[in-house]
């Protein structure tokens, strides 16, 4: 039930992507470093062979230090997920806990995943290990290093791991954006300074006592305006929509919701008026004052939003004003143009709407109360105070609308883009690690030959570029696997919002400048450390 929500099954899928992808890194990490290692352990496995050990047995005993290796991180990993579970709940408002008896026990997945991982990252590392021949081993006066080959397999999974790590950072940085951006846009109206009061469509509260809580609304402190509509930001108590089609004109209706507004409806909101007027009482032809009888045998007079201009086929906010539009009983004059009101999720598209002006019939209504000087924890217990006056017997409920849609909408959006963040800097933390690691026993392999280089008149800083070069070409390359991914990634991501960012080159550019400076502040220490070693002391090394 909890995975019926195609959103709910996006984030189950993208945070175990996120954390398979990050596992990949750390896999990469372990099998860089120890063919890296290769050279060192080189002697011992010539002398093993020699002294009877087979290469199956050779291949037992690595895979067997990969094993250990990884059930010890295993270990410290779920003391850690036990740590950090609580923030991740926090973060996330989630309440996941770990059992570890029972069907949903963690036990035999992490027994499982402990065996699969010690299989993938120690397996190739073994058939390297024991592929050393004793006698080219012994006879040289090098340990093999791997090579050529080696040099470019090591580099190629560091292209892979920081390919990942980048476009991690590219869909993080999309991500916080869009989250951004649909907590600040315009949507239509001001959200500050005013509140929903859902407990007005309660049953049983009749139309009398509906007026007197709007009028005693209103005379509560701090409070600029009331009004009702049987919509608000969050909640929709209605899905009426009716077919319109402009006047005369044939062919299929246009479907616009209908929305019965209050007195100053528009005002209370602070929507923007296009073109034309809004709802006025001095105006007989607003039907303003019509019980719902006198309103079906005349259409009343209707304001539209951007979309249902639109949706009609008119030019211009401005050719619509002045039309006639059917819903197949009746003719209505359209009278003002007002901006879209975004009321429900960013996601979902506008929906083009037809307002009516009506203080007699609103159905379920949602009172709106826009105030002004008091925040909104004081205004809400002087709502309820007002409430209580004229009906004590009903409970009071409300919300701010930043509540209310935060709630609703944006909260859910919010909490998996902090969740991803979380997975996107472990993968980069992780990939540095493997980095520094791998920089730290290169540098180290490299001693003499930066000695002779500095002997033949290099400098520091050439040494230190040409090191630091060598370790960030990879990850600039792995820019050329990461971008492709990240963008259509994002893409398909940002499609699901109707209210969405563009996808600007700046976050690729940026994730991926960002990655090159961490890189080479990873590797910095180890490079400056050789860099300034003197000449003499590496040379003399052998």
């Amino acid at each position: 039930m909890h995975l019926y929500s195609p959103g709910d099954r996006a984030i189950v899928t993208t945070l175990g992507a996120v954390g398979l992808l990050t596992l990949l890194i750390a896999i990469v990490n372990y099998v860089n470093l120890a063919t890296a290692r290769a050279g060192l352990r080189a002697r011992e496995v010539a002398m093993r062979k020699v002294l009877g050990g087979t290469r199956r047995s050779l291949i037992r005993q690595f895979l067997g230090e990969a094993l250990a290796t990884v059930a010890v991180a295993a270990l410290i990993g779920l003391a850690l997920a036990e740590i950090a579970l609580p923030f991740i709940n926090a973060l996330g408002g989630t309440t996941l806990a770990i059992r570890y008896v029972g069907w949903d026990g963690v036990v035999l997945p992490l027994v499982l995943l402990v065996l699969g991982i010690a299989l993938v990252a120690g397996l190739y590392p073994a058939f390297v290990l024991s592929g050393f021949r004793p006698a080219a081993v012994l006879a040289s006066t090098r340990a093999p290093g791997g090579g050529r080959s080696g040099t470019r397999l090591r580099s190629a999974l560091v292209v892979v791991q920081f390919a990942i790590a980048i476009a991690f950072a590219i869909a993080t940085g999309v991500m916080l954006k869009q989250t951004e951006h649909i907590r600040d846009a315009d949507l239509g109206f001001r959200r500050d300074g005013l509140m929903i009061v859902r407990s007005l469509m309660t049953g049983g509260i009749d139309s009398p006592q509906r007026a007197a809580i709007l009028r005693s609304l209103a005379a509560a402190p701090g409070v600029t305006g009331v009004t009702v509509a049987n919509n608000a930001p969050g909640d929709q108590s209605t899905t009426n929509f009716s077919g319109y089609s402009r006047a005369g004109a044939s062919g299929s209706k246009i479907s616009l919701m209908d929305v019965g507004t209050g007195r100053d409806y528009f005002r209370v909101y602070g929507a923007r008026l296009v073109a034309g007027r809004l709802f006025d009482v001095a105006h007989a032809d607003d039907r303003g004052l019509l019980t719902l009888a006198e309103r079906k045998r005349a259409g009343p007079n209707v304001v539209i939003n951007r979309t249902a201009v639109t949706a009609l086929g008119f030019a211009s906010p401005a050719a619509a004003l002045g039309q006639a539009i059917n819903d197949g009983e009746r003719d209505s004059t359209i009278i003002g143009i007002v901006d879209d009101l975004r009321f429900r999720s960013p996601r979902d598209a506008v929906t083009p709407v037809a307002y009516t002006y009506n203080t007699v019939d609103i159905l379920s209504p949602f009172a709106a109360v826009r105030y002004a000087g008091r925040d909104a924890k004081t205004m809400m217990a002087a709502l309820e105070a007002a409430w209580k006056r004229v009906v004590p017997s009903v409970p009071f409920e409300a919300r701010s609308v930043e509540d209310n849609l935060y709630q609703r909408y944006y909260k859910a959006d919010a909490q998996r883009s902090r969740l991803f963040t979380i997975g996107a800097v472990l993968a980069i933390l992780i990939g540095c690690i493997g980095l520094y690691g791998l920089a730290a026993f290169d540098t180290a392999r490299r001693v003499k030959e930066i000695g002779i280089r500095k002997t033949l008149g290099a400098s520091t800083a050439e040494v230190l570029r040409l090191l630091i070069g060598q370790f960030l070409r990879p990850v600039i390359l792995a820019n050329l696997v990461a971008w492709p991914l990240a963008y259509v990634a994002m893409q398909r991501w940002l499609g699901g919002f109707d209210d969405r960012i563009a996808l600007s080159p700046l976050f690729f550019v940026g994730a991926s400048f960002a990655a090159a400076l961490i890189a080479s502040g990873t590797v910095f220490g180890q490079a400056w450390r050789v860099a300034r070693a003197e000449p003499a002391r590496a040379l003399r090394h052998e």
